[in-house]
């Protein structure tokens, strides 16, 4: 158990075991931005595989931090879903899995940085469902 912090501009992934004191707020050590806390089951792709990537900030982007997620919305069943390894299953399960998604945990925005995504925290996370 533990979690994990991803740097999407460096494409690299760090695991911190159970120090939840510095979960707040890691630096990426390459580019110096803040990284993304995700859960520990996130498996970083290589780091020249552009399309996981891709697919990976757009699964962030829409609320989706590698959480547990359920089929059909049902934790009485305890049957989770797998992530989407590319893009087309990305956008099918973030549209069919949306009321599971994490709201307000972070911004993603362009920056004039050579278009490069920073994450900026939110204040608010509205999650309704528990993991």
């Amino acid at each position: 158990m533990g979690n994990k912090s991803v740097c999407l501009n460096c494409r690299i992934a760090f695991s911190y075991g159970m120090d939840y004191e510095s979960i707040i707020s890691r630096i990426c050590p390459q580019c110096k931005n803040e990284m993304i806390n995700v859960d520990y089951k996130f498996k970083a792709p290589q780091k020249d595989n552009a399309k996981k990537w891709e697919t990976i900030k757009y699964l962030l982007e829409n609320g989706f931090y590698f959480q547990h997620i359920y089929e059909d919305n049902d934790f009485s069943k305890n049957i989770l879903i797998k992530y989407p390894q590319n893009m087309k299953d990305a956008k099918v399960f973030v549209e069919k899995n949306n009321s599971q998604k994490i709201i307000g945990k972070y911004e993603f925005r362009e920056s004039s940085d050579g278009g490069k995504y920073h994450k900026h925290k939110m204040h608010k996370n509205n999650r309704t469902n528990a993991d």
